[in-house]
């Protein structure tokens, strides 16, 4: 079928489908290809239904909807149309509630920034203050733990979230996310993670806190957010994850535990290795998360799966603010993760601002009465992914002939297929290899139309399908019936 030349270069022989393999030492990764008969000069994508990779488990964002930085008129004009959008135009299934340092404290500086009294700049200094409740890490002290603006989190995004999958038929995954920056300080006066019992306590409290008050509770615990910004060691979070996986089983609670969540993705192989090394941690970590703001290569990110293949774990890539759709293909394709997170929902301006990297969603108040929402270029393609390719799916086998022309494909749990195809330009192609169905078409642009429904296209015996991509932009084709 094809030919593989002492440099690398697969050459066709013959019409039919081979799998190329390449090994280095003990590493090994293939791919399968398809040789076709000669159908023109179109570039072709070819899908293996057959070739599975890592089952999607969530696309995630950070639980915050401008509720702090927009003007209160403003928000509550835009806040339902916000979780709609959320919901059923960009297709987020995950959200991280931040759980800070500062929650175990006896003042709630909340109401007072919210009532005016402070500025933002004074209430953010204690957000990572915090004081023991008590010497007795055992025996809480209900008047030690303030949950103002954590309820209020919790009550203008998780739950309107939450609520709005459900009517979808599907469940918002709660990512508790503990975050204690020590924002420039060498020192703390009561650093939690430090003293693993006490982290425990917290993190108990919180699971009880949200049970009683909600009736639900985190699906995943984020142990620590990206601890080069604090003092915390490996051994500090291992520590801490083997006291707060035994403390939270006590109460009858069993979440996911997600780590080391570095800010460097290629300090997450080295971090993780320590936090697994210390005694009774191995085997507690189900999700191998990290960031990208430095030391990114590929083979970091094979490292990454490499040791989450051993450790029996996912991958993440849970942070990286301007992260865009190739972002998303590097880490599916090479570091195979089920879990993917550019940063958070949406912020306010007094402009229209779809260059806005940081957000999935950018608001212009400049009218409090009339908010505008915009969602954002980078997120114009990423809902071509997230908002077909749903929790359970399967990525699939998928090829380009072209180096300009991405693709990916999945199997959702309905067992449907949906191949997405990228181009920066516009790109006529051919894809090869859809099971026979009926199949949807959308396109978005990352500037210009958005959302745009092509007609039906129906598949019979694995007959190619003929497509163009009009631009800069990502194109579904998503698999209505079988």
């Amino acid at each position: 079928v094809a030919r593989v030349s002492a440099r690398g270069r697969l050459t066709a022989i013959a019409p039919g489908e081979a799998d190329v393999v390449a090994t280095l030492g003990a590493v090994s990764a293939a791919t399968r290809v398809r040789v076709g008969r000669g159908e023109g000069p179109a570039p072709r994508i070819d899908v293996f239904p057959g070739v599975e990779h890592q089952r999607i488990r969530g696309w995630e964002a950070s639980g915050q909807f401008g509720e702090i930085d927009c003007k209160r008129d403003a928000f509550t004009k835009y806040h339902r149309e916000m979780v709609d959008r959320v919901v059923n135009e960009l297709g987020i299934t995950r959200l991280r509630l931040s759980a800070r340092s500062g929650i175990e404290s006896g003042v709630d500086t909340w109401p007072d920034f919210r009532g005016g009294r402070t500025n933002y700049g004074t209430w953010r200094r204690t957000w990572f203050v915090a004081t023991n409740d008590n010497a007795d890490p055992r025996v809480a002290d209900p008047a030690g733990f303030q949950w103002g603006y954590f309820d209020r989190v919790v009550d203008t995004v998780i739950v309107p979230v939450r609520e709005a999958l459900a009517r979808r038929g599907e469940s918002l995954y709660i990512n508790l996310n503990f975050v204690d920056f020590y924002l420039g300080a060498g020192r703390k006066a009561f650093p939690q993670m430090k003293s693993p019992e006490e982290y425990a306590e917290l993190i108990r409290v919180i699971f009880d806190h949200m049970q009683a008050k909600y009736g639900f509770t985190p699906d995943g615990l984020e142990l620590l957010l990206e601890p080069e910004n604090s003092a915390y060691t490996p051994e500090d979070v291992g520590a801490s994850l083997v006291a707060v996986a035994r403390r939270l089983r006590e109460g009858g609670y069993t979440p996911d535990f997600i780590g080391p969540s570095t800010t460097k993705a290629a300090n997450a192989p080295e971090f993780w290795d320590a936090v697994n090394a210390v005694p009774g941690a191995r085997g507690l970590l189900t999700e191998f998360a990290y960031h990208k703001y430095g030391g990114l290569s590929r083979p970091t990110l094979r490292a990454i799966l490499l040791r989450a293949r051993r450790d029996g774990a996912t991958t993440g890539m849970l942070e990286h603010i301007g992260s865009g759709f190739d972002g998303l293909y590097e880490d599916l394709t090479v570091a195979n993760v089920s879990v993917w997170k550019q940063f958070t929902l949406g912020y306010c301006g007094l402009r229209d601002n779809a260059d806005n990297e940081g957000v999935y969603y950018q608001v212009n108040q400049t009218d409090p009465a009339a908010p505008r929402i915009n969602i954002t270029s980078q997120a114009r393609l990423l809902r071509q992914v997230f908002n077909y390719v749903r929790p359970g799916a399967v990525r699939l086998g998928a090829t380009s002939s072209l180096d300009g022309l991405r693709a990916l494909a999945f199997r959702n749990a309905t067992g449907r297929v949906v191949v997405v195809a990228r181009s920066p330009t516009q790109q006529r192609f051919v894809i090869h290899g859809l099971p026979a169905g009926t199949y949807g078409v959308n396109y978005s642009m990352k500037a210009g139309r958005f959302n745009v429904d092509l007609p039906d296209v129906v598949v019979t015996d694995g007959t190619p399908v003929s497509l163009e991509i009009p631009g800069d932009a990502a194109l579904t084709v998503y698999g209505r019936q079988p």
